[in-house]
């Protein structure tokens, strides 16, 4: 009597387990690599779209506002309201939560038009910044420095840089 009974062999099992094990060898790195880059550009387009946010900000509510890098701490950054009192504009708490909250609960004092503190995700960080003011216009001026002004974020491995002309323009690559 013929056996008909259909399986794999040990040897075929084997070369189906090894071709496996490589594709998984090669793609997981590359998925790997993909999803921090998605994080990272990710970390950009938030930081740009916050920028386009504060200059609309500025336009609609007519009054000056500064994007500070690094406030309170490393990986953030807040929109605050320029009220033309140095002791305020100037304050190191001006990012604390504390101090200048969000949303403001005295409308009848200034400032009024601070935004809540940004945070870029867990790993990314600003590389190179510099803070800036938006006018009521919409035009930028460097706190420090020329423009138009260069944003890098990175997250130790990659590195990607924008811009922000002096007409408030933000470009991503």
């Amino acid at each position: 009597m013929k056996s008909t009974a259909a399986g794999f062999s040990l040897i075929e099992v084997a070369l189906i387990t090894l071709i496996v094990s490589m594709a998984m060898a090669i793609a997981v790195p590359a998925v790997g690599t993909a999803v921090r880059r998605y994080k990272l550009t990710s970390a950009v387009q938030q930081t740009a779209g916050e920028i386009r946010a504060a200059r609309l900000k500025a336009l609609t509510a007519n009054r000056t506002l500064r994007v500070r890098f690094d406030c309170p701490v490393a990986g953030q950054f807040r929109v605050v309201e320029l009220v033309n009192n140095p002791a305020i504009d100037n304050d190191p708490a001006r990012c604390s939560a504390a101090t200048y909250p969000f949303p403001d609960p005295d409308p009848a004092a200034a400032p009024n038009q601070d935004g809540p503190a940004r945070r870029l995700h867990a790993g990314a960080s600003f590389a190179a910044f510099q803070d800036f003011d938006i006018s009521p216009t919409g035009r930028v001026t460097a706190v420090t420095g020329g423009l138009p002004i260069s944003l890098s974020i990175g997250d130790g491995y990659d590195l990607q840089t924008f811009t922000v002309s002096a007409a408030g323009q933000v470009q991503v690559p």
